[in-house]
């Protein structure tokens, strides 16, 4: 007699498998996504990730059509956000940082993101008075290691800026490509008590301010890829390797 259940329980073990296999491409545990920034709220800036990083919007920076969404406006003068310090956006022994800008125009020497201020450095983004853009970390006992890139941030153009920094190497991304690199080792100065500031140096009341957009700013506590920085909730479907044993035990211990 053509035992249906046994061998149907066996179609469903296989297929079940076969799902799993196709879904896991990596780890992408979400667990060091620690801030994700959209500007889609309007008047207030909430942290996409689970670390309810929210942010303070300063002065008057306006909501606008975005890369993605909507975007902030800032005027270059007065308008920044500040997110408060907290252990999970500052102790960080590796680190990924990105956003979409569009400059209005060049403000002197603009802090783009910044996590601390001079002298007391953690890590950011800059533009020089020539528009050219650099990306900076800075090592317990404030050794600053700074990527001083070529790339010129031209008016009225989208740019995807990326910083990454393994614990051995920063280097600066513009549109996925890297443009500067400069070794350095060893946990990030925490810069205690002071914000992380999105559209000017974070002192506390805000300095030299950036005249432009910005949008969808990303914040890692690993090195991830340029992709899963543009798109950085795409994954929550995707099953982890390392939960793929417990999920196939669990399959095989069902009655048959």
């Amino acid at each position: 007699m053509f035992n249906y259940q046994r061998c149907g329980s066996k179609v469903v073990i296989i297929f079940s498998l076969i799902l799993l296999l196709s879904l896991v491409v990596t780890d992408y545990s979400f667990s060091d996504l620690v801030g994700y920034w959209s500007f889609d709220q309007g008047d207030s800036v909430k942290d996409l990730s689970t670390n309810k990083n929210h942010g303070q919007i300063k002065g008057n920076p306006k909501s606008v059509k975005g890369q993605s969404g909507e975007a902030l406006e800032f005027n270059g003068s007065s308008d920044w956000v500040s997110i408060g310090h907290n252990d999970s956006i500052a102790n960080f022994d590796q680190l990924s940082i990105s956003a979409w800008i569009k400059l209005i125009k060049v403000n002197g020497w603009t802090a783009v993101i910044e996590k601390g201020v001079h002298e007391n450095w953690s890590y950011g983004f800059f533009l020089e008075p020539d528009a050219t853009l650099s990306f900076y970390v800075s090592q317990k006992g404030n050794k600053l290691a700074c990527c001083i890139g070529n790339f010129e941030i031209k008016p009225n153009e989208w740019y995807h800026i990326a910083g990454t920094y393994d614990g051995k190497l920063a280097k600066l991304w513009v549109n996925g490509k890297a443009e500067a690199e400069l070794a350095a080792s060893g946990p990030l100065h925490p810069t205690d008590g002071l914000p992380l500031a999105i559209g000017c140096r974070g002192k506390g009341d805000g300095e030299n301010f950036f005249n432009g957009f910005i949008d969808e700013v990303t914040l890692w506590d690993s090195v991830v890829s340029i992709d899963k920085m543009k798109q950085p909730l795409k994954t929550t479907s995707v099953i982890p390797l390392h939960k793929l044993s417990l999920i196939w035990a669990n399959i095989k211990s069902q009655p048959k």
